[in-house]
């Protein structure tokens, strides 16, 4: 699993629940 990876799909994980519950 390659480091950046992770991160992106961290990155995604946090990003969207957040977009869903601002809204």
């Amino acid at each position: 699993a390659n480091p950046s990876i992770v991160l992106s799909r961290n990155s995604l994980s946090g990003a969207i629940p957040k977009s869903l519950g601002r809204v």
